[in-house]
């Protein structure tokens, strides 16, 4: 008999039982949510660890530097615990996003989010221009174009990724 067990624990992202009558055992799976970026909201101060779900399940410190990637929210909606930063599909684009940067070896970046309605996400890199992001699509399309711009980075302002088979760059 394999269950799952109801979640009280905002850091447990699942947990399993399974019991075994012949050989009288119970054996538990647990399996601890992991960080994989920090959002904070700007006008409140507070950070929070997300998780691959953009569940945000505990209190985090604001960061700088490459160390952590931290997603910096101007919006007045409220974050809390076990709560979601962004709906299921944008966090999955969210996080092909973060994939794609990471891909791309640009260094260290951070994200600017501004507006939930637009759908839209701002990357900011330490060295080189700032490249804008929808949120309604995954970028992969767009890797091998960057990587022949990535040459020029330094004589770029900004890239917009925000149109489907479009770059706009300045």
């Amino acid at each position: 008999i394999v269950g799952l067990m109801p979640q009280k624990n905002n850091l447990i992202a699942e947990a399993y039982s399974s019991v075994n009558f012949l050989k009288q055992s119970l054996i538990m799976t647990v399996q601890e949510r992991k960080g994989e970026i920090i959002w904070c909201q700007k006008s409140s101060g507070d950070c929070f660890w997300v998780d691959k779900l953009g569940i945000a399940f505990r209190e985090a410190p604001f960061t700088e530097g490459s160390m952590f990637v931290r997603v910096d929210d101007s919006t007045d909606r409220i974050l809390a615990i076990s709560k979601a930063v962004l709906e299921k599909e944008l966090i999955e684009n969210f996080f092909a996003v973060k994939d794609f940067l990471s891909n791309l070896d640009i260094g260290s970046y951070n994200f600017n989010f501004s507006s939930p309605e637009s759908q839209e996400i701002e990357a900011v890199l330490a060295e080189g221009p700032k490249i804008y992001f929808s949120l309604r699509f995954k970028p992969d399309e767009f890797l091998k174009p960057l990587l022949e711009l990535k040459k020029n980075f330094s004589k770029i302002q900004y890239i917009d990724l925000r149109v489907k088979n479009r770059i706009y760059y300045k």
